[in-house]
């Protein structure tokens, strides 16, 4: 399952989201679109990606991980990179070990009491009871109709501003 799950992640981020980013908008360097709006079209994609898969294996839609991601994805980033300090510092001076060990548990902590209340929002979670390898197939199905439909609107839309 995992397995699965990875690999559509990936293939989702390496055939859509750039083309799904350069339509909707245009290069910008705001600080806003950068922080905000990038993640949050990149969670979109991957979720709308693994959303067939995540029904099939556990009866579950959660829509809240669109905006959980935006929290979620950046602390993880940081706990690695504090993970990482933590070994360096452990390995090369001991005493200040203690400081990254010290700010990983607050990371942590604000990780999961984030996650918690994301949980809580109404309907952050579904359950539904029946999704079968027929549900599972006429979603990818009508997933991949969509795709193509994008694809021919961004071409004649390319077609149309570039003579």
């Amino acid at each position: 399952i995992g397995f699965q799950l990875s690999f559509i992640c990936v293939l989702c981020i390496v055939i859509f989201y750039s083309n799904i980013k350069e339509t909707l908008i245009p290069k910008s360097e705001n600080f806003f679109i950068k922080c905000i709006v990038d993640p949050f079209i990149l969670s979109c994609v991957v979720w709308l990606g693994v959303a067939g898969l995540v029904l099939y294996y556990f009866n579950i839609m959660t829509p809240v991980t669109i905006l959980a991601n935006l929290i979620v994805v950046p602390l993880s980033t940081v706990l690695v990179i504090l993970g990482f300090g933590l070994l360096l510092a452990h390995s090369f001076i001991p005493f200040c070990a203690f400081t990254f060990a010290v700010c990983i548990k607050l990371t942590l902590t604000f990780l999961l009491s984030a996650t918690y209340l994301f949980a809580q929002i109404p309907y952050a979670y579904v359950y539904v009871p029946h999704f079968n390898g027929a549900d599972l197939t006429a979603y990818y199905l009508f997933f991949l109709l969509l795709i193509i439909a994008f694809f021919k609107v961004k071409g004649l839309i390319f077609k149309l501003t570039n003579p």
